[in-house]
């Protein structure tokens, strides 16, 4: 009876919260579960080119090495290709599968943010409440209803990535290693470097504390041998996805992120990509404030205001009536980011826009016909003359 209690005392934390998880995600896509598919332009994107794929995989079995569907043709396997050898993500990997997405998206990243917890031994209960947190990110919201879905999975499981660290270098050094190497291999196998780069540099700095920590106390002979363990749970999971690291390696290469001898531009040198031109679209140094004040840099280029609101009564004063309500914000002309060097307006620089002398044209697209060439020659009565410094239009 009291072992049974015991048991009963243990599950019931990873019971409820692997149901307020799910009620949680539940309600918040409910939509998903009447049947409504969220439109997400990424996804839409990525079934159009990978289209031809798909059709040939199912007319033959096989899978093309090329592929029309993209920049006028290139690699198939920079798209989509089965791979065989990737036996952790076509088994283990299914288990996400369990609960169909985007709502799957919010329940897998608050399960292995708790269970990351767990590890770093957070009591079970208190832990539901940062897993809730971290599922509920504004920027994992952001990035679902654009569809970045091979982002979002390695945000799910960078958790248990982390946890499988620390328990290699403080608890079971023999468990972290197998669970470090388990969800590294699925982390590398959702096919995000740039998640899976900023995660090892979180362990990164971990790992040297622990060395610094070792040093002081005179134990680097555990921290070497614990070192070693997690080394090879890094090269594990690297080797069950070699397939695609190499060759995603091999054709960088041939493309301008592999340098040229022939290009010497502000977007590419001959080691690569410019600083300047990679970063072009990342977040600026002030931008970094919308962490914790919502909008302090603006909108999307998209959203509308009130057109009575605080943000319409600003413009009006500039002769700009009517912009808020119409979502003309976005417009170039009105992003000017001294903080950014690698930008002009929300376009980067290289892509050829220089500030003009002539007066600014915005033009309402709501009375522009479907055909119509937005922004591109003279269409007088749908203007507004704003007074501002353009983008000088492309010719």
């Amino acid at each position: 009876m009291d072992f049974s209690k015991t048991i009963i005392r243990r599950l019931a934390p990873a019971a409820a919260a692997l149901v307020v998880f799910f009620v949680v995600s539940a309600a918040y896509f409910a939509p998903q579960f009447r049947g409504e598919v969220l439109p997400q332009h990424d996804v839409v994107q990525y079934e159009g080119m990978a289209k031809d794929i798909s059709d040939m995989r199912a007319a033959t079995g096989e899978d093309p090495q090329w592929t029309g569907g993209m920049f006028g043709g290139m690699p198939a396997f920079l798209i989509n290709v089965a791979y065989p050898a990737q036996i952790v993500k076509r088994t283990v990997g299914q288990v996400v599968k369990l609960i169909d997405t985007p709502a799957a998206f919010l329940f897998f990243a608050m399960t292995a943010m708790w269970l990351m917890l767990l590890v770093f031994g957070v009591d079970p209960w208190v832990g539901i409440v940062p897993a809730l947190a971290y599922g509920l990110s504004t920027y994992f919201l952001l990035i679902i209803g654009a569809g970045h879905i091979t982002k979002m999975w390695a945000l799910v499981y960078a958790p248990l990535m982390m946890g499988g660290a620390w328990m290699t270098l403080r608890g079971n050094m023999w468990a972290g290693g197998a669970l470090t190497a388990l969800t590294a291999s699925l982390e590398i196998g959702a096919n995000h470097p740039q998640i899976t780069y900023y995660f090892l540099l979180a362990m990164s700095a971990f790992w040297i504390s622990e060395g610094i920590a070792a040093f002081r106390e005179k134990h680097l002979g555990d921290f070497w041998k614990r070192t070693a363990v997690l080394a090879a749970a890094g090269i594990l999971a690297a080797g069950s996805n070699f397939s695609p690291l190499w060759y995603t390696a091999k054709h960088s290469k041939e493309t301008m992120r592999g340098g040229s001898e022939l290009a010497s531009t502000s977007e590419t040198s001959q080691d690569g990509l410019a600083l300047d031109y990679a970063t072009a679209w990342s977040y600026g140094r002030t931008e970094s404030l919308n962490l914790l004040i919502p909008d302090f840099m603006g909108r999307e280029s998209g959203t509308t205001f009130s057109p009575d609101g605080e943000v319409a009564a600003v413009l009006n004063e500039y002769g700009l009536r009517g912009t808020a309500a119409a979502g003309l914000l976005g417009q170039p002309a009105l992003h000017r980011r001294p903080d950014l060097p690698g930008r002009r307006g929300h376009f980067p620089r290289s892509a050829g826009h220089r500030p003009g002398t002539r007066t600014q044209q915005m033009v309402d697209r709501r009375r522009l016909g479907a055909d119509a060439p937005a922004g591109m020659g003279t269409q007088p009565n749908v203007v507004h003359p704003t007074g501002l410094r353009p983008a000088a239009r492309l010719q």
